[in-house]
Parts: structure tokens; C-alpha cells; sequence
């Protein structure tokens, strides 16, 4: 009977861990759309970085002030956030985990660093990707400043 239960076990194991196992591929299409946005960023572009993001009335950034609905409205916080060179800074982002949710839907959490000549800001972001037509995009971004 123990042989059984070890059995299902590791059968068990491997089908969850086969369900939510992230590609290389996928890893690195988010790798590569996360580094467009803080190269972006630091170029003074926010347009660009805004490619980013699902280009959708339903994506949400939440943040200390509560949520903001929709692509554009997105757009305007860090417009209205960040004006000018001084207080975009130069972004540094850090990956800390992965998580598959679904087929199409990928959780990410990681840090941001932004070095700015006036007071240097950091923090911890949650995002949440979604695959449309064989390209990742944020659909969800809650960040909270910690500095």
C-alpha cells in the first residue's frame, strides 16, 4: 500500500509541476519585453515604455494611491508622475520569481531601483503577463515604493 501512495505522489508531483513549468521561451520573450521597457525608461521614453502593456481598457496599475483602470490612464500616471528627466531617473529591474497561471497568463515578482539625482527610489512589483498573438504583455502591474 505505501508503494501505491509514493506512487501517486510522485504521479501527482509531475502533472502539477508539468502544468505550471514556464518555457525558456517564454521566460526569456518576458525577459526581453521587461528590458525594452527599462531600456525605454532610461532613454526618457515613456511612450515606449508603455509598449509594454496590454493596449486594453482592462489592465489595472495599482499602486499606494489605489488602482488605475485602462492603457491610457496608465499611460497618464507615469506621465503625471514622472515629468522630466530628474524624476524618471536611471531604472534598474530585478527578477525574483516566475509563476505560471495559466497557458496564456504568467505571474512575475521582482524589485526596481531607480537612481535619480534628487532622492533614489525603490520597490517591489507583482505583474502579471498575458500572451496575445505570440507576444507578452503586462496586464496587470502593482507596484509599492518602499524608499
Amino acid at each position: 500500500m505505501t508503494n501505491y501512495k509514493l506512487l501517486f505522489f510522485l504521479l501527482f508531483t509531475f502533472l502539477v509541476s508539468g502544468q505550471t513549468k514556464i518555457s525558456l521561451n517564454d521566460s526569456i520573450s518576458i525577459i526581453k519585453v521587461l528590458k525594452f521597457q527599462e531600456e525605454a525608461w532610461n532613454a526618457g521614453n515613456i511612450n515606449k515604455f508603455m509598449e509594454g502593456y496590454l493596449k486594453s481598457d482592462k489592465i489595472v496599475f495599482t499602486g499606494s494611491n489605489g488602482s488605475i483602470y485602462g492603457w491610457e490612464e496608465t499611460k497618464k500616471r507615469y506621465l503625471r508622475k514622472y515629468s522630466n528627466r530628474t524624476l524618471m531617473g536611471n531604472l534598474k529591474f530585478k527578477i525574483i520569481n516566475f509563476q505560471k497561471l495559466s497557458e496564456n497568463l504568467i505571474q512575475m515578482q521582482g524589485s526596481f531601483y531607480l537612481k535619480r539625482k534628487i532622492d533614489d527610489s525603490k520597490g517591489f512589483f507583482s505583474l502579471i503577463w498575458k500572451q496575445e498573438k505570440e507576444k507578452w504583455f503586462i496586464i496587470s502591474d502593482h507596484t509599492s515604493v518602499s524608499k
